[in-house]
């Protein structure tokens, strides 16, 4: 089974500003490569540290006011879903030219 974050609430210290970062399970594909499983999301990266898991990863942009400093980011909200089924995620590999 895969865990997979559907929701998140991110807020930073000092400021009224929310980010809400929300994906669906229709959001989430399978691909087979080579014996292995390529997961992909919709608007997401792949993770390219090599050997780690391939998965997507979301970066999420927070703006800060000039000369802010110290600041403190905090997640106040998480939903998540466990995936039905069994898979061999595919590991980063590294580039090849």
């Amino acid at each position: 089974m895969i865990l997979i974050l559907l929701s998140t609430l991110i807020a930073y210290e000092h400021s009224t500003d929310i980010k809400h970062v929300d994906f669906t399970k229709q959001d989430v594909l399978f691909l087979p490569a080579d014996g292995y499983t390529k997961m992909r999301m919709i608007g997401c990266e792949i993770t390219d540290e090599i050997g780690a898991p391939e998965v997507p990863v979301k970066a999420v942009k927070v703006a800060l006011p000039y000369g802010a400093r110290n600041v403190a980011l905090e997640i106040i909200a998480v939903e998540t879903e466990l995936l039905d089924g069994e898979y061999l995620i595919s590991c980063a590999q590294p580039p090849v030219i």
